[in-house]
């Protein structure tokens, strides 16, 4: 395995990169300095222990699409190709050959998983993808194996009119899950209340005001819980169709601390346990 490791610019320059906390940022390059030569790695917990990283930190990563996390706790540098450029004589092959059956490389050289649940997390009819073929990263056929260029991807945010993306869905969940002292949210079963309401809300605004909604509640101090009366927002407080559109327009930040109306909050959330 290769000893050094290198990080372009158009990554670790980008806004959504710089957005991110000192010690999230820290956390990417460490992980990223200790993946394998494709840029998987199995230990990111230990990383996190030894840099005094927080949980939120890796949360925030997975939020932001700079990894992608596997059911078995691997984990895999997004922009691996983007940032590496490997001799084949210098190349050794991970050892993850399953986990990185389920990748395709985009264009541009990120990568993306090819299905979850049966719903492709790329569109694979579209030339932007094509299957990732582990014969390394050789130095001289780097410009010929990437398009050099920015491509807005596609905001493809339900598959029909009944179904939303399993990844849009495990987004949602990781930047839930990144907020600060608030309840984890473990599941979001598919016909549950919670799962229709947050369905129609990605219908009907899109993946993207979603997580931005999600990020609003990250700099209220009154839906974390920090105002006197010490109520905290809930998932399912969030997604339903009168509260979601008061939080994306960030009526609950610091400067406009309107109270909402959680009266009937125990009957249909009790920690979110009713909805799984």
């Amino acid at each position: 395995m290769a000893e050094k490791r290198m990080f372009s610019m158009k990554i670790i320059d980008s806004d959504a990169f710089l957005d991110m906390p000192l010690s999230t940022q820290a956390l990417y390059f460490h992980l990223s300095m200790r993946a394998d030569d494709d840029g998987f790695l199995n230990n990111a917990k230990k990383i996190m222990r030894n840099i005094s990283a927080t949980q939120n930190d890796y949360d925030l990563l997975l939020m932001k699409r700079f990894i992608i996390q596997f059911p078995d706790g691997i984990c895999v540098i997004k922009h691996w190709r983007i940032n590496n450029y490997l001799r084949k004589d210098r190349y050794s092959e991970t050892l993850y050959s399953e986990e990185f059956s389920m990748l395709d490389v985009k264009e541009n050289g990120s990568y993306c998983l090819k299905e979850e649940s049966g719903v492709p997390d790329c569109n694979h009819n579209d030339t932007t993808t094509k299957p990732v073929i582990n014969h390394g990263i050789p130095l001289g056929d780097a410009e010929k194996n990437r398009v050099e260029k920015n491509r807005e991807e596609k905001n493809s945010n339900t598959v029909s009119n009944d179904t939303v993306r399993s990844t849009d869905v495990q987004r949602v969940t990781d930047a839930w899950n990144s907020l600060p002292g608030l309840s984890r949210l473990t599941k979001l079963v598919s016909g549950s209340q919670r799962y229709d309401w947050l369905k129609v809300r990605i219908r009907d605004y899109g993946i993207d005001e979603v997580l931005r909604a999600i990020e609003n509640i990250r700099y209220s101090p009154f839906l974390l819980g920090q105002s006197k009366g010490g109520w905290t927002v809930t998932f399912d407080w969030f997604v339903r169709p009168n509260n979601f559109p008061k939080v994306l327009d960030g009526n609950y930040l610091e400067d406009k601390s309107e109270s909402p109306e959680p009266k009937d909050q125990k009957s249909h959330d009790n920690g979110g346990e009713i909805w799984q």
